[in-house]
């Protein structure tokens, strides 16, 4: 599996609710870094998106735009679609950059995204 592989990969585990999974293609070392929280490690990344879902009625649709790889770092264009348990509807469009160590794991995940939408999840 190639570094563009892997980062669908992620998308595919996070959609089928594997956060296990998901976080099991990060090195032990990995950061990632979304712009409401900042600089994070990995196990707050898997805590952040259990959140999430636990907000959700139902798995939140991620439709990938593009992924373009580029030496060790994928870049992925995507849009998100979920209803949620308070009625509303969240809908986003982010660009994810993955960077990959010598093995193929990710090293960094940045979610860049507009943080407005965002504000349905504390039921603004």
């Amino acid at each position: 599996m190639d570094n563009r592989d892997t980062a669908l990969s992620f998308f595919k585990k996070v959609g089928e609710g594997d956060l296990d999974g998901a976080v099991g293609l990060f090195s032990k070392d990995a950061r990632y870094w979304n712009p409401g929280m900042g600089e994070s490690d990995i196990p707050a990344m898997r805590e952040l998106l259990a959140g999430a879902g636990a907000l959700t009625d139902g798995p939140m649709e991620m439709q990938i735009l593009g992924a373009i790889a580029d030496g060790d770092r994928v870049a992925v264009e995507a849009r998100s679609s979920v209803k949620l348990k308070n009625g509303k509807h969240y809908a986003n469009a982010y660009c994810f950059v993955f960077a990959f160590d010598g093995a193929g794991r990710i090293v960094s995940l940045k979610e860049y995204c507009d943080t407005a939408p965002t504000a349905v999840f504390a039921g603004g």
